[in-house]
């Protein structure tokens, strides 16, 4: 599975909000494809969440190949930052889990 991303061709802006025009230049954005794997960047778990989600609601900041992504997090217990990571898709969602099977790849995209 790969990740939607959205690139500016300009100035090489990058989100995976799908964005018509580039926030920095307004040049139109180009969709691309981004490898699921990531690494966490930051985190944060929400204790008390808002009526209507489980307890403990946690979010992930991930560095993609391309860009970065602020997501929810399956649970709370194995995240630490470095931690690396795979996107999943539940619905219109992506969700973070722990990856342990891709260490090369990660090497070669990030040394």
């Amino acid at each position: 599975m790969k990740i939607p991303v959205y690139v500016c061709p300009r100035c090489g802006w990058t989100t995976v909000i799908r964005w018509e025009h580039c926030m920095e230049c307004r040049t139109e954005m180009l969709k691309r494809q981004s490898s699921p794997l990531g690494e966490i960047l930051s985190f944060t778990t929400l204790n008390f969440p808002p009526e209507g989600f489980e307890t403990p609601l946690s979010f992930v900041l991930v560095r993609l190949k391309r860009g970065m992504i602020v997501t929810r997090a399956e649970s709370d217990s194995w995240l630490k930052i470095g931690g690396k990571v795979e996107l999943i898709r539940k619905g219109n969602l992506f969700f973070a889990v722990p990856s342990s099977g891709w260490p090369r790849f990660f090497k070669k995209i990030f040394g």
